[in-house]
């Protein structure tokens, strides 16, 4: 059925957002690798988010956005 079709794009999708979101994720963790002390530990804490957590951040910001839009 087309809809199964479409589920399946949907979650080829994910998976090509959650591989480049984590290799994307991994360059700047290498960064942060340079960094010392304190530095570094805020720069990895900054990139060490899952890309699930990510995506409901992602989602919420979203959201709120289109909430404040039918506010106004």
């Amino acid at each position: 059925s087309p809809l199964s079709s479409s589920s399946a794009a949907s979650d080829v999708y994910k998976r090509q957002s959650q591989d480049l979101y984590e290799a994307t994720q991994e360059n700047r963790l290498q960064e942060c690798r340079k960094l010392y002390g304190a530095q570094r530990e805020e720069c990895e804490a900054q990139y060490q988010k899952s890309y699930d957590t990510y995506e409901r951040e992602r989602n919420e910001v979203i959201n709120e956005g289109i909430n404040q839009g039918k506010k106004k």
